[in-house]
């Protein structure tokens, strides 16, 4: 950036900082989703249906 190069560096620093907060806020929220959603449907069998029928899960 050339912000950064004329020596603005608190111009800069605030904005980096709250981006780099929100995109590990977002990618922790992404991680958890994935989790809890796979943990529903291959341990709990929540919404698995075979020939339309509901599935029980695995025990």
């Amino acid at each position: 950036m050339l912000i950064c190069r004329k020596g603005k560096r608190a111009f800069v620093k605030a904005p980096l900082v709250l981006y780099l907060a929100v995109a590990l806020a977002s990618c922790g929220l992404v991680l958890g989703t994935g989790y809890y959603s796979g943990k529903m449907i291959y341990t709990d069998g929540v919404g698995v249906s075979a020939n339309g029928v509901a599935a029980s899960p695995p025990k």
